[in-house]
């Protein structure tokens, strides 16, 4: 429950700024100024001429004690869809289940895991809306810099020794970007990730309970172009 009221919060976040009365801030038309280092002359800008973004992220755990215990990939694409970005992402994070979920849950019971040593790999498949502002540039004084508040509605799924998992799942993210001229970005996000995988039913577990909460938060480089 702590988790859900977590992700709300975040959710109800994204979607207040898109009509909070800092409208300035959160208005698409955003102009960054540039000087060509070879020529010496300058150039500008508009972020309205921004159509589409194809965007690559390598994370972590977000609990840095324990960095390397979790990591994956992620690709996205998104399109302008008015004052939003329609964004369609594909993910996969290798993980120890004690990073993710509660080692102790009854649809794990029966398995025969090495929490310790063992890996496993989920992927996720989502779609959702990403938010883009000038909210930072009142902490860092640069027009070169912008955040990125999303939040997606997935679908997970993973093998735990032979055993399927899948299920719908939410992800919250925020990232902060350094824009480095009309295509290309690159920052830092972090995205918090919930989801409620069912197990596949079979005659070996008709009496352990299937469902298997997943929550984790992950931190990473993200890279993007924009055309």
């Amino acid at each position: 429950m702590k988790n859900i009221i977590v992700l709300m919060a975040l959710l109800i976040i994204t979607f207040s700024l898109s009509k909070a009365n800092a409208a300035d801030a959160i208005e698409d038309d955003f102009v960054t100024n540039r000087i060509d280092e070879q020529t010496g002359l300058s150039y500008s800008h508009s972020t309205k001429e921004d159509n589409w973004i194809l965007s690559g992220q390598y994370f972590i755990n977000g609990d840095l004690m324990n960095a390397m215990e979790l990591s994956g990939f992620e690709a996205s694409l998104a399109t302008k869809w008015g004052r939003y970005f329609l964004d369609f992402l594909v993910a996969q994070t290798t993980t120890k289940i004690n990073e993710v979920a509660n080692i102790n849950s009854s649809s794990l019971k029966d398995l025969n895991i090495d929490f310790e040593n063992t890996t496993y790999s989920i992927t996720e498949i989502g779609v959702g809306l990403k938010l883009r502002s000038t909210l930072i540039q009142d902490f860092i004084q640069s027009k070169d810099y912008f955040d990125i508040i999303s939040s997606h509605i997935t679908y997970m799924s993973t093998t735990i020794e032979e055993e399927s998992f899948s299920g719908p799942g939410l992800r919250a993210s925020y990232g902060i970007f350094k824009r480095f001229g009309p295509s290309t970005q690159a920052g830092i996000k972090a995205d918090y990730h919930l989801g409620v995988l069912s197990r596949s039913a079979n005659e070996s577990n008709t009496s352990v309970k299937t469902t298997l909460v997943t929550s984790w938060i992950s931190t990473g480089l993200e890279f993007s172009y924009y055309f």
